[in-house]
């Protein structure tokens, strides 16, 4: 709903940039959580349906994603989480988030060294990502 609040007030002054926080969990629906999946997957879908909004509408309003993948938080310090195969610290993680926002980047894998395995996750067929990878 603030979300939304935002967008009106962008959108009247004809300028902004707003910025949301969905998951790498959003690209596939993961068995470990659907629900945390299925939260981030409609994140990511809103934030692309604004964005498309704004561009076809022609308003100067900038949309980006920010899709963070293996950061090290407090419940999983940098090393401790064993399926993060390309961790970061917080530190890095926002770096490129700051960078990603300078850039008005539209959507920003973080770490930007997992784009690859983003892309993987999200396309890879479904024997494939069930049978070997469903780590990612």
């Amino acid at each position: 709903a603030m979300a939304e609040v935002m967008f009106d007030h962008f959108r009247k002054q004809n300028r902004g940039h707003f910025v949301g926080i969905s998951s790498t969990s959003g690209l596939r629906g993961g068995a470990d959580n659907p629900i945390y999946a299925g939260a981030k997957a409609a994140i990511m879908t809103y934030m692309e349906g604004k964005r498309n909004y704004m561009i076809q509408n022609n308003i100067d309003v900038q949309v980006t994603d920010i899709v963070p993948g293996w950061v090290a938080v407090e419940h999983s310090p940098l090393g401790q989480d064993t399926a993060a195969y390309c961790e970061i610290t917080c530190e890095q993680a926002g770096q490129e988030i700051l960078a990603a926002i300078k850039n008005k980047t539209k959507q920003a894998i973080i770490p930007s060294s997992i784009v690859v395995l983003a892309f993987l996750r999200k396309y890879l067929p479904d024997f494939l990502y069930n049978n070997y990878f469903s780590w990612l």
